[in-house]
């Protein structure tokens, strides 16, 4: 193995939804992975990291869907409550604050996973799920400094996603199986990609309806990335079942303040 990084993205990382075969395995993942617990309405994982890249595991032990927003703050004055404050007045995106991405919707009992990269700072997290972010789903954290190399190579991803205010692509032809997709936002706008496992029969129509509309989802989330800003990028461990997928993007338009779904940014695939 080249260093503790490789080990843990190359020979471990797919084995994190599976259980490892041995305690050394064992040992090394979870020195990288950050289990942030959710439920009705509160997060729960370590107060402090360390910088570099880890694997956010969010583990849904509630009984609605929950998300986590990662964003980091650009002031030392601002607080979690200011950050939902400035939502409640309906800004989409704090100016004293900078969106990273985060695992997305996740079903109650089923968990996602995202790897990233932090710097030390400041750092929050919210649920922007119906009023959960206002019924106190959110938390404060902080990155530290810790000077180790093993932490600072980025994983080897098989597939890259690219998000832009034009849509979806895929650097090749996405098979069954499993993946550790790169995403990148290649901007200018903030994005985000949910992978959508569409019921068998129910089409891009359906989800749209199921946006506007409340009706019963037409599919099941299976991971992917809420929305962070303009050359970010983050990696998604995936195993694809065959099937008719969908790509979502929900972030509001810049100019039009409109949600991406309806600005027509939506992405389809399908496994055979």
């Amino acid at each position: 193995m080249k260093n503790l990084l490789s080990k843990v993205f190359l020979a471990g990382i797919m084995m994190l939804q599976h259980g490892c075969d041995n305690k050394k395995d064992e040992q090394t993942q979870s020195d990288y992975l950050i289990r942030l617990v959710a439920s009705e309405y509160n997060y729960q994982m370590p107060d402090t990291i360390n910088s570099g890249f880890h694997l956010w595991r969010l583990v849904n032990n509630g009984a609605l869907w929950h998300e986590a927003v990662i964003f980091r703050f650009t002031n030392d004055t601002s607080s979690i409550n200011d950050y939902v404050d400035e939502v409640k007045r309906g800004i989409d995106f704090p100016s004293f604050s900078l969106d990273y991405g985060g695992p997305g919707m996740t079903l109650p009992k089923d968990s996602h996973e995202l790897i990233m990269q932090l710097s030390p700072g400041r750092y929050g997290i919210v649920c922007t799920i119906d009023n959960h972010m206002m019924a106190g789903m959110s938390k404060e954290f902080f990155v530290q400094q810790k000077k180790d190399e093993d932490t600072t190579q980025p994983p080897h991803e098989d597939v890259i996603l690219t998000l832009s205010d034009t849509g979806f692509h895929f650097s090749k032809t996405i098979s069954a199986g499993k993946h550790l997709i790169k995403i990148v936002n290649a901007g200018p706008q903030y994005h985000e990609v949910d992978f959508i496992k569409l019921d068998e029969g129910k089409t891009k129509s359906d989800y749209v309806k199921w946006y506007h509309d409340s009706i019963p989802v037409p599919g099941k989330p299976v991971g992917g990335s809420l929305d962070f800003i303009p050359g970010f990028e983050c990696w998604f461990p995936v195993n694809l079942a065959p099937g008719d997928y969908l790509l979502s993007c929900m972030v509001p338009d810049s100019a039009t303040g409109k949600s991406h779904i309806d600005e027509g940014i939506l992405g389809e695939f399908a496994i055979r």
